[in-house]
């Protein structure tokens, strides 16, 4: 009898403890609705199940995240976002969804595009302002199968409501000519491991697909790659720019009148035209190929070439961040690119009117930097009184 009272007043000072330490539960609605928000929603549903503080908490979290791990039956994927959509709250508004399909074990795509539909008109009715689509494989890592974005695309703007939609990310997608239509207030756009397609036309080939995006104000390109050899980005109002790793032998022109911010990462033979007349800030990290075969002057003198190419289409900047990558063996102190570059920048002029800052990053320890270089970028910006100089070596 001694034992059993014992035993009950331990499991009382327990309990006692864990309500004492449920600090997480008296924090306002507001702080665990932006917790809850970065959760697929099934798990959010099933954080109703800790308290009667938490029961309906899931309810009115504006973030809708359907996860492609949750679609690999059909039919209960269905049942599921029907009741998940059915049980929210009808004044919960919906700043973000994500929405991503899964594949079969043959790398067959799972038919997902009316259930798709159904979340949209759900999302745009509710105020949607951010969208996230992608193709998660679940089986075959190594296929190429890519979401068709042009048969979802009129899911999104099916809705008059859908103008809401601002930030726009895709992942393993295809997408077939101009993003325009029907985005027209789109001011952020994401992609990841998509490939363009474009396709003949009456008026030609069609190489910019970000052109009727009048709004576009941030756009990232990752891994990205199209059917053309020759590939546009431009944007009347756009601000902010990365590219990174493109597809191989792929050549992109930028035309951004108003870009102040400009990241690349991939090799400099990627970059075509570059017209940036508002640039402030430039990040460019190229990856530098020192061949071992026969080719290799031949292949460094075109790198060269395409970098001081590079340089002279970046002299608005006022901020400059170049970064040297190399993945197969340790460079040899003629190898460094200023190193290798010196008599051809010796002759140039400094295109840099407005420089004030320039840091260079190197995969090992940096060598002493020719005098030629310091100088080609800074003799062009007399008028600049403070001006920052590092060389370092890069961190990982």
């Amino acid at each position: 009898m001694a034992g059993s009272s014992k035993r009950l007043k331990q499991k009382g000072k327990i309990r006692s403890l864990d309500e004492e330490d449920d600090r997480v539960s008296d924090l306002p609605d507001g702080i665990l609705h932006h917790v809850l928000s970065f959760l697929e929603t099934k798990f959010m549903v099933r954080t109703s199940l800790l308290s009667k503080r938490w029961r309906s908490l899931w309810k009115d979290v504006p973030a809708l995240n359907f996860g492609g791990l949750s679609f690999n039956s059909e039919s209960n994927s269905r049942e599921y976002v029907s009741k998940a959509l059915s049980l929210r709250s009808d004044s919960a508004a919906v700043s973000s969804v994500t929405f991503e399909f899964g594949e079969t074990e043959r790398g067959e795509q799972v038919g997902m595009t009316d259930l798709f539909g159904s979340v949209m008109r759900y999302a745009a009715s509710h105020g949607m302002g951010e969208l996230g689509l992608g193709f998660l494989q679940l089986y075959c890592w190594f296929s190429w199968n890519r979401l068709e974005f042009s048969g979802l695309a009129s899911s999104i703007t099916a809705h008059r409501h859908h103008e809401s939609l601002k930030t726009l990310k895709l992942k393993r997608c295809r997408l077939d000519g101009e993003l325009g239509l029907g985005f027209k207030l789109l001011s952020t756009l994401e992609l990841s491991d998509s490939y363009f397609c474009f396709r003949e036309s009456a008026s030609g080939m069609s190489h910019d697909p970000f052109a009727d995006l009048p709004c576009l104000n941030y756009l990232k390109l990752l891994r990205c790659s199209s059917s053309k050899f020759f590939f546009k980005v431009s944007g009347l109002q756009l601000l902010d720019l990365e590219i990174q790793e493109p597809g191989g032998g792929q050549t992109l022109d930028v035309f951004a009148p108003k870009l102040k911010h400009f990241l690349f990462q991939g090799a400099v033979t990627n970059l075509g035209k570059l017209d940036l007349p508002s640039l402030d800030c430039a990040n460019i990290r190229v990856r530098w190929e020192v061949p071992h075969w026969s080719h290799q002057k031949r292949v460094m003198q075109r790198q060269m070439d395409a970098y001081i190419k590079l340089l002279r289409e970046l002299h608005n900047a006022t901020s400059l961040c170049l970064r040297f990558d190399k993945h197969q063996r340790k460079w040899k102190e003629d190898e460094f690119p200023f190193n290798s570059m010196k008599l051809l920048l010796e002759p140039e002029a400094s295109p840099f009117t407005r420089l004030k800052i320039l840091r260079v990053q190197y995969p090992q320890d940096p060598p002493i930097t020719p005098y030629q270089v310091i100088r080609y970028f800074f003799e062009g910006s007399p008028n600049i009184e403070e001006k920052f100089v590092k060389f370092e070596r890069k961190i990982k």
